[in-house]
């Protein structure tokens, strides 16, 4: 594992192999957390480059660290897969994605993402039976 310098005095890891090619460009550090440099095309990000990512699909970075180009933190997916791996919203009560609790009805609720729409899944007394109703849903819609 190496470092490449960017601006701002930010560093992305790369792995060794990678980092001899990936080093005779000056890189510049991306306000969305990336490395990217421009060519005469526009903007190309490491990411891309070291994963190969196919035009139509995004690098998702696994561990959500956008200067960690490492190949093993590094995969393709669509756009579906790519927003899976977001981090909680900041006012999320339960530390569950798609359980929530329902003010108005005194209950956890639970629900989820489906080609683009909210799927409710129940309301429960116990968060448990929420996070299982939410779990049981992803294995079901392969989410």
């Amino acid at each position: 594992m190496k470092k490449i310098k960017l601006t701002k005095g930010k560093y992305v890891i790369v792995d060794d192999e990678d980092f001899d090619y990936l080093d005779q460009w000056r890189w510049k550090y991306h306000k969305d957390n990336y490395a990217v440099r421009t060519t005469y095309r526009g903007a190309l990000y490491m990411h891309r480059v070291i994963n190969k990512t196919p035009k139509l699909l995004l690098t998702d970075h696994i561990n959500r660290n956008g200067l960690d180009n490492r190949k093993s933190n590094l995969r393709s997916v669509n756009y579906k897969q790519n927003a899976f791996n977001t981090g909680l919203p900041k006012n999320n009560t339960s530390g569950v994605r798609g359980v929530v609790w329902d003010k108005n009805n005194c209950k956890w609720q639970a629900q989820i993402m489906v080609d683009q729409r909210n799927k409710f899944l129940g309301r429960f007394k116990k968060l448990e039976d929420a996070i299982q109703a939410r779990k049981r849903a992803e294995v079901i819609y392969a989410v």
